[in-house]
C-alpha cells in the first residue's frame, strides 16, 4: 500500500477567484497542498 504526502504547501492569492480555482486545481494534481486567499485580509 503506497502513501502519498503533499510535497509542500502554497499559498495563491488572487483577487480573481476562477483564476486561484484553476491555479489550485493544476498545483494540487501535482502533489502539492493548496491554500488560497481572495484578498490581503484573508
Amino acid at each position: 500500500m503506497a502513501y502519498t504526502t503533499a510535497l509542500t504547501t502554497l499559498l495563491i492569492v488572487d483577487d480573481d477567484r476562477a483564476l486561484s480555482a484553476l491555479l489550485s486545481e493544476l498545483v494540487a494534481v501535482e502533489g502539492y497542498e493548496v491554500d488560497a486567499a481572495h484578498d490581503a485580509k484573508q
